[in-house]
């Protein structure tokens, strides 16, 4: 077997994501091993390493792979949208009371 198929590579700076790339790699061996129960392949990079993986985790076009990227990225936004509105509302919470604190420790002096 010798076809293609595409990975894609997630690339961060100081644990923050920065960018996505798509690299080809070259498929020499597809199926399911022996006393496995799940397809895998056999794959050399384009920096000529070998390694195996699950064929689920690879692409059969580049265009399939930019896709995927696309609705990862829209997921983690629609997520990070949510995370931020729960902080808002904690955060507004966190300041009325602190106001509410603020007004008896003035009453209180």
């Amino acid at each position: 077997m010798n076809k293609t198929m595409f990975e894609v590579n997630w690339h961060y700076t100081n644990e923050v994501f920065s960018h996505c790339t798509v690299t080809p790699i070259r498929v020499i061996r597809q199926g399911v091993l022996p006393g496995c129960t799940v397809e895998t392949i056999t794959a050399i990079d384009g920096e000529g390493r070998k390694f195996q993986g699950s064929a689920d985790n690879y692409f059969s076009s580049e265009k399939e792979a930019w896709e995927s990227v696309a609705n990862v990225l829209i997921d983690s936004l629609h997520s990070n949208v949510e995370q931020m509105k729960e902080a808002a509302n904690q955060t507004e919470a966190y300041i009325k009371h602190l106001k509410s604190i603020n007004a008896w420790l003035k009453r209180n002096d």
